[in-house]
């Protein structure tokens, strides 16, 4: 209910056959997949849109926060 009390949206998109997807939800249910996550420091942030941009950045793209 607080979907839509709050008036959140749900997005997605479909690739692939409903048989993937399945083998792909088996794998992540055993736990065979593995995120790409790349952290860059916050000073790099031009260097990071420009990696997004280019699509030259693999799996996920994060900035990390100075401390």
């Amino acid at each position: 209910m607080d979907i839509v009390v709050r008036r959140l949206t749900v997005l997605g998109s479909s690739v692939g056959s409903e048989e993937q997807l399945q083998e792909l939800l088996q794998l992540a249910v055993k736990g065979d997949i593995h995120p790409i996550i790349d952290v860059m420091p916050l000073e790099k942030f031009s260097e990071a849109i420009d990696m997004v941009k280019g699509s030259r950045a693999l799996g996920r793209l994060a900035l990390g926060m100075p401390q």
